[in-house]
């Protein structure tokens, strides 16, 4: 059970928003496993495998007439043209940024505008947080570091022990989800601890 939960953390990706080499921005798929959901930017969605990921983003594509080269899901034709058109656009499904009919601007803006349910929150603190909670007239503080959870301390002393021997901790989606929903809610209270 605990390898298979391992192997699927490893496995989540998401999509990051580059700079495209040609112009404007391109997408590519990144890995948990090589490098940290909670302090990357720019990045969108959290799947389970490449398999999904690439499904949303084609979905995405067609559903917004995006290019599927600018978006990196298409490589451009060998031997024709610099400006040969993608797939999409043969199909009426693209707008034509591949052959200089759309600007990269406006593309970009689009693309930005279909991203925007996926987009994973950045860290909105500094540093490590701790996360109080009383419970029973107990006192607990629950440390949190760019959305991974540290663990749980009494007081303020025991937090700083902790944070001196803790590891570095990985990006777990069922964490996000939760402490995303929990750290918008008013009446948390949350006190900085770096």
């Amino acid at each position: 059970m605990h390898n298979q939960r391992l192997r699927r953390e490893q496995d989540l990706c998401a999509w990051q928003l580059q700079d495209s080499p040609k112009a404007g921005k391109t997408m590519v798929l990144k890995y948990a496993a090589d490098i940290d959901f909670g302090r990357a930017s720019n990045l969108y969605g959290t799947f389970t495998s490449q398999r999904q990921a690439l499904e949303t983003l084609r979905n995405l594509a067609d559903a917004h007439q995006l290019c599927l080269l600018q978006l990196g899901l298409e490589k451009p034709a060998h031997g024709k043209a610099p400006a040969s058109p993608c797939f999409a656009y043969q199909l009426k499904k693209c707008r034509g940024v591949c052959i200089g009919k759309e600007a990269f601007l406006q593309h970009d803006l689009r693309l930005l505008q279909a991203l925007a349910k996926l987009k994973l929150q950045s860290w909105p603190y500094h540093g490590t947080i701790a996360i109080k909670e009383t419970h029973n007239q107990r006192e607990e503080l629950h440390l949190v570091d760019h959305w991974c959870y540290l663990g749980t301390a009494k007081d303020e002393s025991e937090a700083e022990q902790m944070l001196q021997q803790a590891k570095s901790a990985v990006f777990d989606l069922d964490t996000y989800k939760i402490l995303k929903k929990h750290l918008n809610g008013k009446s948390v209270e949350v006190i900085p601890l770096s």
